[in-house]
């Protein structure tokens, strides 16, 4: 007995120090985890804050040009006016000239008008609406744009598709971006297709076109805010388009397409998240 006595003692040592060296363990992987995820979020809130100040100079930016945006506007516009009442050769390449200005101004209007809807992004009101008419509507709206271009707009909407609350203004826009970027992937030529799905408990709008789809390079960056891969785009389209199916409790996602192309698919809840009805509540 005597002589087993310091075997038994270092065996209880030794399982008492393997039994340390595992909550030493534990306890370091625990605290590597909270530093990763402090690391996160201080990266979070650096970007977060980085976007608010970003968003507060987009909208003073955006408002110290409107004005002259619309000065030049309205003087390009009695400038054409002048211009067609006294016809002539010299006076055609005017026409054109003041055209030309007329449309850079539209363009940085249209681009003042998206910096100010990321800077001041508006509340929600909901009410029941159909999805299918907007998509519609919507279709119609851009298709002589779109046949301008030489492109075709195909509409496919499920009958299926129940009325539900949303604010159309904003889903029309979100839908509308989407359908924007796809006219732009296409130049000149090809097709869109505008397509709504009920499935279950949600409803799918998929707006899908023949383009050459996207990159890896563009996908990893594709809803970064002012990412952007045009001359004179602000890389907000998407950003907002997400910002609106977030407030309509959904998700925005995209897969290239098989034979090419692109698919963007909003999904929303037929109902509403709770939380998301009592604010709508509140707000209207």
């Amino acid at each position: 007995v005597l002589f087993g006595m310091p075997a038994v003692v270092v065996g209880i040592v030794a399982v008492r120090e393997r039994g340390a060296r595992g909550e030493v363990e534990r306890l370091n992987a625990e605290l590597t985890g909270t530093l990763n995820r402090l690391q996160a979020a201080q990266q979070e809130l650096l970007v977060a804050e980085r976007m608010a100040t970003v968003g507060r100079l987009s909208l003073k930016v955006a408002h110290e040009v409107r004005n002259p945006i619309a000065a030049i506007e309205l003087n390009a516009e009695l400038l054409q006016d002048i211009v067609r009442a006294h016809p002539g050769a010299d006076m055609d390449e005017a026409t054109g000239l003041v055209a030309a200005i007329r449309d850079q101004v539209n363009t940085l209007d249209a681009l003042t008008e998206e910096y100010l809807a990321f800077a001041r992004f508006p509340k929600p009101h909901f009410e029941d609406e159909s999805i299918n008419h907007l998509l519609e509507e919507l279709a119609a709206f851009v298709r002589p744009v779109a046949t301008r271009q030489g492109l075709t707009i195909h509409v496919a909407t499920d009958p299926a598709v129940p009325m539900m609350e949303i604010d159309r203004g904003l889903l029309r826009q979100a839908v509308q971006n989407l359908l924007k970027n796809g006219m732009e992937a296409l130049s000149r030529g090809g097709a869109l297709t505008i397509e709504s799905r009920a499935d279950g408990d949600a409803v799918e709008i998929a707006v899908s076109d023949t383009g050459n789809g996207i990159t890896p390079e563009v996908a990893g960056r594709l809803f970064e805010p002012f990412f952007t891969t045009k001359p004179q785009g602000t890389g907000l389209g998407l950003s907002i388009t997400r910002q609106i199916i977030d407030e309509h409790g959904g998700a925005l996602s995209w897969q290239n397409r098989p034979g090419g192309g692109a698919t963007f698919i909003v999904r929303l809840p037929v109902k509403r998240p709770v939380h998301d009805a009592l604010t709508g509540a509140r707000d209207g």
